[in-house]
């Protein structure tokens, strides 16, 4: 399940407009805290909503949907992933679950996790859960074994589903109801492999996640000073949706049901997305009661622009494709030509020995005499021949005008 390396293609995933984050006070906030630690703004802001969404209460919905999240932040190795996460925790420290930043080793892993044993018997203790995959490798890594129901797990989790497994004994059955429990989850995730998870999208994984990018290619040149922590009021019920909001999220479902389903398989979930990131988004920036227009149109935005990551993704991935295509071209167009120069020189060499036997046979003879001499498929190759023969040493000039077999002959 893990794919090569990008070759030499390089990749540089877009990032939010500048002035996603000069609108409202928190995120400008936000964007100082990323610059004053050299960390991209949208991999941290990736991060943070995951830990705003970690710290929600399970009461706290929107649209009736819970505000479980999943991020995957792109770059390449060294780019800041893990910063970015770092800064987040350190910008919201305290999330109140103890777990907080637990790395991801299974599906069945990931519901133990909220766990505890009692009386011989597994048992919820916690309702919430962040988790974080440094190296989205090693989450595809096991995703791929055989048998392995991570991915599928994710989704239920995201979704805020029941799921978990029953076993014959009490000590192997764990479950997490629906509805009762928290789940966030970053993954810092290499392009290459970025493309193996955008390919389970027939299961609907990839759809799920808020893309952004590690890169940042508008950092300072001197960080602005760190602005401190944020502290937040989170919501104890579920988030009111105005009703326009309401009414156009209701026409979307409605095109999408009397479609069965929208055009890009990659956007079926754009939506559901956009409602909790607009969710989020209105408890980071001190709104926990209410997601307003302006909420809501930066969740748009905001996976607005996930898509668009996925597509430099999805191109770069077609780029260094053709650019492979090209290069396997070039090879065998250079395997060709070099087998017909080997054939060439061959067709050479032959022509030489036999003038080299015809001239030992009959004697010296003028080149026009030779040439007749010889198939008429050579004769355009003669002249060619004639002197390769006599560098060899197979032919020689007797005089002005005729050739004579040559010493080595």
């Amino acid at each position: 399940m893990v794919p090569r390396s990008c070759g030499e293609v390089m990749l540089t995933p877009p990032n939010l407009p500048a002035d996603f984050y000069t609108t409202e006070r928190t995120l400008a906030h936000i964007h100082q805290a990323a610059e004053a630690t050299l960390v991209s703004p949208d991999a941290m802001l990736a991060a943070l909503l995951a830990r705003v969404a970690a710290g929600t209460p399970t009461e706290a919905t929107v649209n009736d949907a819970p505000l479980n999240y999943i991020s995957a932040i792109i770059g390449g190795s060294g780019t800041g992933k893990s910063a970015a996460v770092r800064t987040a925790r350190r910008l919201l420290p305290n999330i109140g679950t103890d777990l907080d930043n637990l790395p991801v080793s299974s599906g069945e892993g990931l519901v133990q996790a909220y766990m505890t044993r009692e009386d011989g018997e597994n048992r919820q203790r916690y309702t919430a859960g962040l988790f974080y995959v440094d190296e989205g490798e090693s989450l595809l890594r096991v995703a791929g074994r055989e048998g392995s129901t991570t991915l599928a797990t994710l989704r239920t989790l995201w979704s805020g589903e029941s799921t978990g497994s029953t076993g014959a004994q009490a000590n192997t059955t764990r479950r997490l109801q629906a509805d009762a429990y928290r789940f966030a989850l970053v993954v810092g995730i290499q392009p290459a492999y970025a493309m193996t998870l955008l390919a389970d999208d027939h299961a609907g994984t990839p759809q799920r996640f808020l893309w952004m990018s590690a890169g940042n290619p508008h950092a300072p040149d001197r960080e602005p000073a760190w602005p401190g922590e944020i502290s937040l009021v989170y919501p104890s019920a579920p988030l009111h949706l105005p009703a326009a909001i309401r009414a156009e999220v209701n026409e979307e479902r409605r095109t999408r049901l009397r479609s069965n389903g929208p055009g890009d398989p990659l956007q079926s979930h754009s939506t559901q997305l956009a409602l909790r990131i607009a969710g989020l988004l209105a408890v980071l920036c001190g709104r926990p009661s209410e997601v307003t227009t302006e909420d809501w149109e930066r969740g748009r935005i905001a996976v607005e622009h996930s898509r668009r990551v996925i597509q430099s993704l999805i191109d770069a991935r077609a780029a260094e494709r053709r650019a492979e295509e090209q290069q396997q071209d070039q090879h065998y167009i250079e395997r060709r030509l070099h087998k017909k120069e080997l054939e060439h020189q061959g067709k050479i060499e032959r022509i030489a020995e036999h003038a080299g036997r015809l001239l030992t046979e009959k004697g010296p003879m003028t080149r026009g005499r030779l040439r007749s001499l010889l198939r008429s498929t050579d004769r355009p190759h003669s002249e060619e021949a004639f002197q390769h023969a006599i560098t060899r040493g197979l032919i020689a000039a007797v005089d002005q005008s005729r050739l004579g077999a040559g010493p080595l002959a």
